[in-house]
């Protein structure tokens, strides 16, 4: 059984990871038949990219991961050249708040159901902690499932029913929006005279 474990960095301050997360996910990719590949590193070089990624301990190996960009208004999200080429509509979602999930992966050799749910919940995670209000993200017909599963929405009006002919028009993708709810408050509790201070006896 492989010993895996889940890291999370920005871009900048793991760039020969970063080329070893491309490489890895290049390879699944074509796997699946996908050969028009962004070959650009240049995401390497962003402040605001966050990167996860499932590595086997022994030997370091990157078998899966995703990447989380936050919108900054400088650097375009990847779904902002999609949205040129296939739906204009979609540039409405990317502004500030907002952040977009992609290449999502994972090694056959450990492909389940359990492990893209945990690099998944972990992007999720990321994502609240700094800040961002919704989640975009194209998924394929392997993975909407999940994306279900983890929250996202479909976003019908665009595309055709919400699918577009990417990442190269004989394969397709769904856009979908994670949107966070708000956090509660902690509830607040009157004590009454028959509750038990359970910190107090512990203490005694």
């Amino acid at each position: 059984m492989l010993n895996l474990e889940l890291l999370t960095f920005r871009a900048i301050d793991a760039p020969e990871t970063c080329m070893q997360f491309t490489k890895r996910h290049h390879a699944v990719l074509r796997e699946f038949g996908v050969t028009l590949l962004n070959e650009n590193e240049d995401w390497i070089e962003n402040p605001n990219i966050y990167v996860v990624s499932l590595v086997n301990k022994e030997d370091k190996t990157i078998l899966g991961g995703c990447k989380l960009q936050m919108y900054d208004g400088v650097n375009p999200l990847p779904l902002e050249a999609v949205a040129k080429k296939y739906d204009p509509g979609i540039l409405k979602y990317c502004e500030m708040g907002v952040g977009e999930a992609c290449s999502l992966f994972l090694d056959p050799v450990i492909r389940s159901k359990e492990h893209i749910d945990l690099i998944a919940n972990k992007i999720i995670e990321v994502g609240r902690s700094i800040s961002i209000q919704k989640i975009l993200a194209l998924f394929s017909p392997k993975s909407i499932t999940m994306g279900y599963r983890m929250g996202f929405e479909k976003m019908k009006h665009i595309g055709e029913q919400g699918v577009l002919p990417y990442p190269d028009p004989t394969l397709c993708s769904h856009f979908m929006i994670f949107t966070y709810l708000p956090e509660l408050p902690p509830a607040r509790q009157e004590k009454g005279e028959d509750q038990v201070n359970t910190e107090q006896e512990t203490e005694n």
